[in-house]
Formats: structure tokens, C-alpha cells, sequence
């Protein structure tokens, strides 16, 4: 692990003064030795500052949304600038398949604005410089590490949202008390002060709703105390009455007992994935879901009559990033029909361990 009285230059990638400011007061009461925090408000100027033998980062906060730079080719184009230093991903709640997405591409971890605090912030600076740590020892062998690497990240968060599930009031307290932060910032920045109210009614309101829909997007205590066909016909059920769409759920002589928790989540995660990618972008009315398995695989159907789109194009805008993340814990495959017009069915295999 790393020396936590070590000073750390810390380079912040993001455009919002707002979001800076809430950073930096946080890694000032981070149980860290900060000696610089260094602010980029643009891809271009980050590069720039790279660029400079005079500068160097232990580690870099970057924004998803840039003025010159969006999503994924952020971090791609910061990462081969600066392929040493550990980048954690700061993100929004629409974001996180995007966050996910640079973690198998070599991020160390993400963080999503407004839903942590001092702790989570030493606890992730101290894992992510460790984590690249590790990643360098094993240059060899990049994938395989990489692997490990999205695989104890996505563990680690489902962990924490299991606890967030069992003691809601926790993910709650931590909305307000950014909210309750950027309200007591206002009162000593008058040039920000219009800005950071603004923030914290934001952060309020979404405490608001977070208490109304977090935990159903949380593990269902129906995935492990009974069983995953009881979950997706509980998830299924909720859709269905809250969004009108029509699911059908087959579960053909699927042999439960060969599949570990974890491979159970990944089953229930990726269906939960791709039954938002259909709400969110397929406009269909109608979706077909079917597990199987055969003597050494799992699979996995899914088909919904929307609108599909040209694979030609290469389009990746359905949250495929974050199955694919998924499934590479687990060694898994996936595969895809669509064009236009014709609706869409996702296929996935999982060997059993």
C-alpha cells in the first residue's frame, strides 16, 4: 500500500469550477498528504500539461464530459499521454456504463459526483495507485491483469451496493452531506456562491429520488436468499408495471446449482443492463428473455422488436461496454443480430467454472 503521509500531486481534469471546488475541499480532509491539486479545464489543456517535463501527477481525476472531448476517447487519448499515472474516472449517474467502460481499458477506478466523501476518496486514491502498481509489475501480461483489475473493481462495487442496500440512510447521508458541504462553501464564495447553491439543490433532490428508486436497482435480497429465476421474474414484474413493456421470461431446465453468486449477479446485472438499453433506445413494446444451459455453458437470450440499428456502423450507444465488462470476469462471450428495423437479440455464453 502506499505511504499515506506521501505529498501526492494531483492533477483534476474537469471543467466545472463548481465540481473542483467539492473536490479539493475533500481531499483536504482526506486522510492523504497532498502537496499540489492542479486543474485542467479542457482535454487540450491536460495534454499540455503533460506534455511538460516540468509536471508530474501521481495520480488524475478526469471528467467524462469535456468541452473539446466526451466519454471513453477522454480517457484513451489522457491515458496515452501519461500511460503511468492512475486514473480515476469522475463521473455522473447517466455515465456509469461509460465508467465501467474505461476500466476495462485501463482505468484504476471511478467515482460518481456527489455520492462520496473524505473516506471513499482516501480508500480509492489508495487503491487505485496501488492497483496501476500492480498493473506495471505485470506489463507482460496487461490483459490478464486488466482483467483482475475490472474484475476486484465491479466486486468492490457491488459490495458497496449490497451495504448501501442493506443501510440506505448511508448513500443518502453522503448526497446531503455534499449538499450540506457546497451550502456552507456558498457562504465563504461570493463569486461561486450562485453555482454552488444551485449544486446543492441538485444533490438534495436527487437524495429525494434516490430514496424512492436506489434500491430497486440494488441486489434484490430475492438473488441469493431465493434464487435468480425468483429476481428476474421480480425485476420483469417492476418493468412491466412502471413502463408497459411486455417480457417474456423462459427458463428452460437451467441447472442453478453449477452457477456461484457472482455468476448469478453477472446474469442478473446483464439482463438488467440490456432491459434499460431497451427502454432507453429501442422503442419496443415487446422483449423475450431466455436462460439456458447445455453440460458446460450458460446462455443467455434476449430479443425486443425496436428499431435495431446498422451493425455496419459500429454503433456502441446500448451500454454493450458494460456487459462486455461483465462478462470478461467470467471468461464469457457475446454475440449480436440486429439491422434496422428488424429489432435486436443479444446472445451471451458463460462457462461454467
Amino acid at each position: 500500500m502506499i505511504d499515506l503521509l506521501q505529498p501526492l500531486t494531483i492533477l483534476v481534469v474537469e471543467d466545472s469550477q463548481t465540481d473542483f471546488v467539492i473536490l479539493s475541499e475533500y481531499l483536504s480532509l482526506a486522510a492523504l498528504s497532498v502537496r499540489t491539486i492542479v486543474q485542467a479545464k479542457s482535454l487540450h489543456e491536460s495534454v499540455s500539461l503533460l506534455h511538460k517535463k516540468s509536471f508530474s501527477a501521481d495520480l488524475i481525476f478526469l471528467d467524462l464530459t469535456l468541452p473539446d472531448s466526451q466519454g471513453l476517447e477522454s480517457f484513451i487519448q489522457i491515458n496515452a499521454k501519461a500511460p503511468g499515472i492512475p486514473i480515476v474516472v469522475l463521473s455522473e449517474l447517466a455515465d456509469i456504463q461509460v465508467a465501467l467502460s474505461t476500466i476495462a481499458h485501463g482505468a484504476q477506478d471511478y467515482l460518481l459526483k456527489g455520492e462520496f466523501d473524505e473516506k471513499v476518496l482516501t480508500k480509492t486514491i489508495q487503491y487505485s495507485i496501488e492497483r496501476k502498481r500492480i498493473v506495471d509489475e505485470f506489463a507482460e501480461n496487461r490483459l490478464h491483469s486488466q482483467k483482475l483489475i475490472a474484475r476486484a473493481t465491479i466486486q468492490t462495487h457491488e459490495q458497496e451496493r449490497k451495504e448501501i442496500g442493506a443501510e440506505l440512510h448511508e448513500n443518502i447521508n453522503q448526497v446531503l452531506a455534499t449538499a450540506k458541504l457546497c451550502i456552507n462553501l456558498a457562504m465563504n464564495e461570493n463569486e461561486k456562491r450562485n453555482d454552488l447553491l444551485e449544486k446543492s439543490g441538485e444533490y438534495i433532490s436527487r437524495a429525494i429520488a434516490e430514496i424512492g428508486n436506489l434500491s430497486q436497482s440494488l441486489v434484490p435480497s430475492a438473488l441469493f436468499d431465493i434464487g435468480l429465476n425468483e429476481a428476474l421474474e421480480e425485476m420483469v414484474e417492476k418493468i412491466h408495471k412502471r413502463h408497459g413493456l411486455q417480457i417474456k421470461l423462459t427458463i428452460r431446465n437451467v441447472a442453478f446449482d453449477k452457477l456461484g453468486n457472482s455468476e448469478k449477479l453477472t446474469i442478473y446485472r446483464i439482463v438488467q443492463e440490456q432491459l434499460n438499453n431497451i427502454l432507453k433506445h429501442s422503442r419496443a413494446n415487446k422483449a423475450e428473455i431466455e436462460l439456458r444451459t447445455s453440460k458446460n455453458n450458460f446462455y443467455l437470450t434476449i430479443k425486443d422488436n425496436g428499431i435495431g440499428f446498422n451493425t455496419e456502423n459500429k454503433y456502441q450507444g446500448q451500454g454493450l461496454g458494460n456487459i462486455e465488462t461483465r462478462l470478461q470476469m467470467h471468461e464469457g462471450k457475446l454475440y449480436i443480430t440486429t439491422a434496422p428495423q428488424q429489432g435486436y437479440t443479444l446472445n451471451i455464453e458463460i462457462p461454467f467454472a
